[in-house]
């Protein structure tokens, strides 16, 4: 045992040598998440910038590990290919920093930006893919190493997850037997921290050592045979009956393809090409060689489906990032089903490189998924626009139509320029539509418009169209508008005491309702309040109306245990009535305060706490929310607050 653990760590001194940079990434990601984490998710703190970093971290692990796999797997130790393999590296994780910075991929409120995401992902398939081809191409001369290293890179990956999954588990069993046992509250940020800590750097810390292990071990034989012949192939078979089936009926009844056809088709390449690599190059039964020869001529038959689906939808709705992806994929799925039948010892090459130049491609390229899928929606829109008589060309046409008036083919045609309108503006932003709301007048405030449901059915109505259409989204929808959410929240969520400096009284209010103020007792309100709190906690369950949970603080420190009398109004429980000692009653009514807090709302990401300042009083919101419905605002039960009297 201890001759193992000898062996391990000084496999893990040797490792943190070799991809001593991937490690420091992971630690810089571990320390990431526990701040975000210790932040408790507080929504009045952007932590977009957290997440950026995190994200870079995810890019820069795989890219720091090429130039020392490369050495590794071709027995050198040439430093100048690490230095200018991290230069390179660093120089791309920067790039891809400030392009989700740019376009704040991870900010608030941020639409569902589904061109950068895309873009996003494929940088990620980008740079793995980069080091499954460095491990896989060691040693070209030896086949076994050629093919044998990439499964165990595969492995290694299963290998660390699952001993991280397991670590983390038996851990936060055991912090939860002692939270039971001895009644200590562990925090529920602990667990997330355990997790944290298993996975970054215990599980990075296996996959690393093990990775830099160059033997391969014919151990692993096993493995993968069981889940290419016993699990991959049955799912790539039963994927391939369906399509069988669902192909045989198109013939027969001459129905076109469903759209979920082309996912089948994806589907069932996946399954068949891992159970292709987890097989290869053991050397299996003539039955099992002939499954393989079969898959790849099935897949050129599938493709045809796949092709004759996507082409459908495009034909009817145009391109967007999604249509525009399935169709690298079919392109792929002919050029790796060609390759295996002409050139079969290419197959795992043309596999590797045909994806990473698609991807590089699809991502980056002038005629990538973005731009194509963008152009393409123009144009649709421009198209419907012009055959319904709203565009010349150049410029947009106002004219009134009434929706009862219309054919249902105008309906639907009309429908599509709120979708199209609606796609655009969230998938590129309001820009994109600036020729378009700049060439009429009274389009223009639609480039400030950040309601995306709803931004077509305000262009529709624009345009004149009188009525409302079916499946399009407006603004007074049911004759009602739509609500908006707010809140206003300190950084601590726990109460606290804040500075009583020039005050007499500092109070912090929790409102509940009648019953469960009655409920509570001297031990619950003492749990409630933490521990931070100095002074006397005092319930007041005499009342008839709601009553809220105090801590009274005078500035000198002494308790006052009489005196404070508050209440709230049994039907209007945002209307608070305080009344000191021998004091004038102060009388907090935050449905009036609420546009000032929905405005503080909006401030929430560069200040820590919101605050209201009167003559005789200040109000420290603490966690107060709402609604804000049309010009009406509603504020919500469950808020605190801490006043100051004076």
């Amino acid at each position: 045992m201890i001759t193992r653990l000898q062996h391990f760590f000084h496999d893990l001194s040797e490792s943190f040598k070799t991809y001593y940079l991937s490690y420091l990434v992971a630690l810089f990601a571990t320390v990431l998440w526990i701040i975000v984490i210790s932040f408790d998710y507080s929504y009045e703190m952007d932590l977009s910038i957290f997440y950026e970093l995190l994200a870079t971290c995810a890019i820069a692990f795989p890219l720091f590990l090429l130039g020392p796999l490369y050495n590794q797997t071709h027995n050198k130790s040439d430093h100048k290919i690490v230095i200018v393999t991290s230069l390179i590296s660093t120089v791309l994780s920067i790039l891809f920093a400030w392009y989700v910075a740019h376009y704040n991929v991870f900010g608030p409120d941020q639409p569902d930006i589904q061109s950068h995401i895309i873009v996003v992902l494929l940088s990620y398939l980008i740079a793995w893919g980069s080091v499954l081809a460095t491990v896989a191409y060691a040693h070209p001369r030896d086949n076994l190493t050629t093919r044998g290293r990439w499964k165990e890179l595969f492995v290694h990956i299963v290998i660390a997850g699952l001993g991280s999954a397991i670590l983390r588990g038996g851990i936060a069993a055991s912090l939860g037997s002692i939270d039971y046992l001895f009644e200590v509250d562990i925090d529920d940020k602990w667990y997330a921290y355990v997790g944290i800590i298993s996975f970054l750097i215990i599980g990075v810390s296996i996959f690393l050592t093990n990775l830099h292990r160059t033997k391969y071990e014919e151990s692993y034989h096993s493995f993968f045979r069981f889940f290419g012949l016993y699990i991959f192939f049955p799912l790539a078979i039963i994927y391939a009956c369906i399509l069988l089936v669902y192909g045989g009926k198109i013939v027969i009844t001459q129905t076109r393809p469903k759209g979920l056809i082309s996912m089948m088709v994806i589907g069932y390449t996946i399954w068949g090409l891992i159970a292709y690599l987890l097989t290869y190059p053991l050397q299996e039964s003539s039955l099992v060689n002939k499954m393989r020869s079969t898959y790849f001529v099935s897949i050129l038959v599938f493709v045809l489906l796949l092709f004759g689906a996507i082409g459908i939808r495009i034909s009817q709705y145009g391109i967007t990032e999604s249509r525009y992806l399935i169709v690298m994929i079919g392109l792929w799925i002919i050029t790796v089903g060609i390759t295996s039948l002409l050139r079969p010892k290419k197959t795992f090459s043309t596999m590797i490189f045909t994806l990473l130049g698609l991807a590089i491609s699809s991502a980056y390229l002038p005629r990538g998924a973005g731009p194509i899928s963008l152009s393409s929606q123009k144009n649709r829109l421009e198209s419907l626009l012009e055959k319904n008589g709203f565009w010349d060309g150049n410029k947009l046409i106002v004219q009134e139509k009434n929706v009862e008036n219309m054919s249902e083919i105008e309906q639907k045609e009309l429908a599509q320029v709120s979708d199209i309108i609606e796609y655009i503006s969230r998938g590129y932003g309001n820009t994109a539509l600036n020729y378009l709301y700049t060439s009429t007048t009274g389009f223009t405030e639609l480039l400030e418009e950040t309601d995306y449901w709803t931004h077509g059915g305000m262009f529709i109505k624009k345009l004149g169209i009188i009525g409302e259409l079916p499946d399009v989204y407006y603004r007074d929808s049911y004759g009602e508008p739509i609500e908006e959410y707010f809140s206003v929240y300190k950084n601590q969520p726990k109460v606290e005491i804040v500075s009583v400096e020039n005050y007499k009284y500092s109070i912090t209010l929790y409102p509940y309702g009648r019953d469960r103020q009655e409920e509570l007792t001297q031990e619950d309100t003492d749990n409630l309040l933490g521990e931070q709190i100095t002074g006397d906690a005092k319930i007041d369950s005499t009342q008839t109306e709601p009553t809220a949970v105090a801590t009274v603080v005078q500035e000198t420190e002494e308790y006052v245990d009489k005196g404070i009398r508050i209440r709230t109004e049994r039907e209007n429980q945002s209307l608070i009535t305080i009344t000191p000692d021998q004091g004038k009653a102060i009388i907090i009514d935050l449905e009036a305060l609420a546009p000032k807090i929905y405005q503080a709302s909006k401030l929430q990401n560069s200040q820590n706490e919101y605050r209201l300042d009167f003559d005789n009083y200040s109000v420290i919101f603490d966690n107060v929310s709402g609604r804000k419905t049309g010009d009406t605002y509603t504020i919500d039960m469950g808020y605190q607050l801490t006043v100051l009297i004076k």
